[in-house]
């Protein structure tokens, strides 16, 4: 008995030791992802947002603002004023969130003070509104993919997404930027063009913020209400290679019962879905959402490569 309790004892430590282990991989991998973005998303600052007259937003833009008056550098401001967002994410978000925000913040805070970059584009605002925008987000969005941020408006739109997630964290980002924007905006030159070029730059932040959220593993999710379920079904079996549920519908008007297919297939099979069913069955009622996120067999990079 005793033999048999040491086995099983060691058998579940080692267990605990590989779950550990793996654990400890995946942290190790969301903090390197975190400091990347962070870098990204500092070096978009000096090499395409500041050199064309875009104004920074969320605790940035503070920071820019005060810097133009006092001379102290941007990245210790930004430092300085996420320090009570640090305290209530820890707080509320918790300890993990936290450290993971103050990793990025300092990283990008160094970034924008300390790692000398050239800029790419220079005197031209609506290049720099966009391009500048891109990077900005893929920083900040490889951050809040990996359960981190980089501080600001980021952690408030966190706090407040888990509070009220029925809008995106893009959203929020996006409330809170127009603010700061209008404020850095108008305390310097050219406000009206500021401003504007801002917002550009700050939409499509929001974009590739969101972007990179809810990944880039789209599809579509066709609902199509039929007389011929079997028939559409089979061809889309036969012909896509794509299954689809079938799902008794009864008409609350005519009490009348059809079928319903709800088929799940990439944008490039879009085209094909929509002739069988225009073949089959002209009268059927079909409508589409967006599917974000996909995974699973016939939705891995492999199966994709087959079809595109």
């Amino acid at each position: 008995m005793n033999k048999i309790y040491h086995k099983l004892r060691l058998k579940g430590s080692i267990i605990m030791a590989k779950a550990n282990k793996k654990r400890l991989v995946l942290e190790i991998g969301y903090y390197f992802a975190i400091i990347i973005g962070a870098l990204i998303a500092g070096l978009s600052y000096n090499m395409l947002i500041l050199p064309n007259s875009i104004a920074p937003s969320g605790i940035s833009g503070v920071a820019a603002i005060i810097s133009r008056f006092t001379g102290i550098s941007m990245g210790i401001l930004i430092i300085a004023l996420n320090i009570p967002l640090y305290i209530i994410s820890w707080r509320i978000l918790g300890l993990d969130f936290g450290i993971k925000s103050m990793v990025g913040t300092l990283v990008m805070s160094l970034a924008i003070d300390y790692i000398p970059v050239p800029a790419i584009i220079s005197g031209e605002p609506l290049l720099g509104a966009v391009f500048g925008g891109i990077m900005l987000g893929a920083g900040l969005g490889i951050a809040f993919r990996n359960t981190g941020s980089t501080g600001g408006t980021d952690i408030l739109a966190k706090l407040i997404s888990s509070a009220f997630p029925s809008h995106s964290i893009g959203n929020y980002v996006m409330i809170m930027d127009v603010i700061v924007i209008v404020a850095n905006g108008l305390t310097g030159e050219n406000s009206a063009f500021v401003v504007l070029y801002s917002l550009i730059c700050m939409y499509i932040c929001g974009f590739v913020i969101d972007l990179l959220q809810d990944g880039v593993k789209s599809a579509k999710v066709y609902y199509i209400i039929t007389d011929k379920g079997e028939e559409i079904a089979g061809y889309i079996n036969n012909e896509l290679s794509r299954g689809a549920t079938k799902i008794k519908a009864v008409g609350a008007y005519t009490n009348e019962e059809r079928t319903m297919l709800v088929c799940l297939v990439l944008r490039s099979e879009v085209a094909k879905l929509r002739r069988i069913v225009k073949r089959e069955d002209p009268r059927a009622f079909v409508y589409v959402v967006d599917a974000r996120e996909v995974s699973g067999e016939g939705f891995e990079a492999a199966d994709r490569k087959k079809l595109l």
